[in-house]
């Protein structure tokens, strides 16, 4: 909730509170590396995606998110190879699809 409010800060020390308290938790690193990708920490992000990923793989949002962060942090392949994943299980996913384009990429998941 705080995160929708644009409280940032308040946001980043109950997620991280809450990753000590339940750190197997894939939700709480993908609400924590969006925390990061808001406030500019995209290699920070990168490794919550990247943790998170492993306990839900099949995420096309998380997919998404890492894709972005990878961007951010000059990751290009990384971030085409988890946007094109993210469209494989969600093609319909417009943030995924707009991400994509960013990179110049004419391909969008479709097979």
């Amino acid at each position: 909730a705080l995160m929708t409010q644009g409280d940032l800060a308040g946001a980043e020390e109950h997620l991280r509170r809450a990753l000590r308290l339940g750190p197997d938790y894939p939700m709480v690193r993908y609400n924590l590396g969006n925390v990061f990708l808001r406030t500019g920490k995209s290699a920070e992000s990168v490794g919550l995606f990247e943790a998170a990923r492993a306990g839900s793989p099949r995420d096309a949002r998380l997919l998404n998110s890492l894709g972005a962060a990878y961007l951010l942090s000059g990751r290009r392949e990384a971030a085409r190879g988890a946007l094109k994943a993210a469209l494989v299980i969600d093609p319909f996913l417009a943030e995924a699809r707009e991400n994509l384009k960013s990179l110049g990429s004419r391909k969008t998941g479709h097979k």
